[in-house]
């Protein structure tokens, strides 16, 4: 399934709501790629999984979703800070040998009592680290915007970053930015974005919903997007994921027939 006349490409992503083997069966039946969680337990380093997602990258293409949970790349305790910085590596590596196309990542979760400079300062040390790493390995990092938290929820955020660890491609998580108050922002500011994440919500709340069920305006969201982009569907469940594939597709269709 493609974007009309355009040339978006769409994945889905389960979330850990259904099976591995179901999302795989969606793919087959829509045409779309498969993005995944590298989290426990759905998730595992295992090689025989390790072959299972080479099949997937191979035959439907691939986003793979670095751990977050946990993971700490700004922490005051330098081994927690070396632990998930390892952590992040080998999710590129792991990206890198089954052939993902992406490693979408956040940046990580923090410490509330963290002062503001001592928190951004480590954050770029770690970060800098992690997308030279991905260009040395030759897979793309797609960093996401959060809903909430001391940085990663405001445009300005990234350019800040930017200007520390210089440009690097973003995961624009539409519902994220939209809970935040920011996605008119994001869409402006950031029109090459690689990779979309979809899901319905409505202020102040991650949801996970299924496409108009929330307060998401859609059709603008879809006439702004960067139209040779990834749009993942990650929303809970199989049958709410199906029905946002046919409400994204109608509206497609209502957009080329203009």
């Amino acid at each position: 399934m493609s974007g009309g006349n355009n040339p978006i490409r769409l994945a889905i992503d389960p979330l850990g709501t259904y099976p591995l083997d179901i999302a795989v069966k969606m793919a087959e039946d829509h045409g779309l790629m498969i993005e995944l969680q590298m989290e426990p337990p759905v998730f595992t380093w295992d090689s025989s999984f390790s072959r299972t997602l080479a099949d997937i990258a191979g035959t439907y293409g691939l986003i793979l979703h670095a751990p977050y949970r946990e993971v700490f790349l700004a922490s005051i305790h330098p081994v927690v800070q070396k632990a998930s910085l390892q952590l992040i590596k080998e999710s590129v590596d792991l990206a890198a040998r089954v052939g993902a196309e992406f490693l979408v990542m956040h940046l990580g979760s923090f410490n509330r009592k963290q002062g503001w400079d001592d928190l951004f300062s480590r954050l770029v040390q770690s970060l800098r680290e992690v997308v030279e790493y991905s260009r040395d390995v030759g897979v793309p990092i797609a960093v996401e915007n959060t809903p909430f938290g001391p940085i990663g929820v405001m445009a300005s955020d990234f350019f800040q970053l930017f200007a520390e660890v210089g440009e690097f491609p973003l995961c624009i998580d539409v519902a994220h930015a939209y809970s935040s108050g920011n996605l008119d922002a994001f869409l402006d500011l950031f029109p090459d974005a690689p990779v979309y994440h979809f899901s319905d919500t409505v202020r102040g709340k991650d949801m996970h919903a299924e496409i108009g069920s929330g307060q998401i305006p859609w059709r603008q969201v879809l006439e702004r997007i960067n139209k040779k982009a990834v749009v993942v569907l990650e929303v809970g469940g199989a049958t709410p994921t199906l029905r946002s594939l046919e409400r994204l597709g109608r509206i497609f269709s209502e957009l080329d027939h203009r």
